[in-house]
């Protein structure tokens, strides 16, 4: 049992190492732009979560409720777009 707690703390590290490099990359690579890494960062997250809840969501019937701040969201995504194009 305490093995098995020592590996999944272990992992969570290491997924928390990983996150932390691919924060400190996107950081540097829009560093010369004028784009707000955070956005991208909340961009993918929104993105990933959609994703989720179409996959899980009910053949017949896919409604998804969007939160009333959901243009925080499409400029989030047009974020993504601006750091493409640079």
């Amino acid at each position: 049992m305490i093995l098995s707690a020592d590996g999944r703390a272990q992992a969570r590290l290491k997924v928390a190492e990983a996150e932390a490099e691919a924060i400190r990359k996107v950081a540097d690579a829009v560093s010369t732009t004028k784009a707000d890494p955070t956005q991208y960062l909340i961009a993918v997250r929104y993105v990933e979560a959609l994703e989720k809840m179409m996959e899980t969501s009910n053949d017949k019937s896919r409604i998804v409720f969007m939160p009333y701040e959901a243009s925080g969201m499409m400029g989030s995504v047009g974020s993504i777009k601006e750091l493409l194009k640079d």
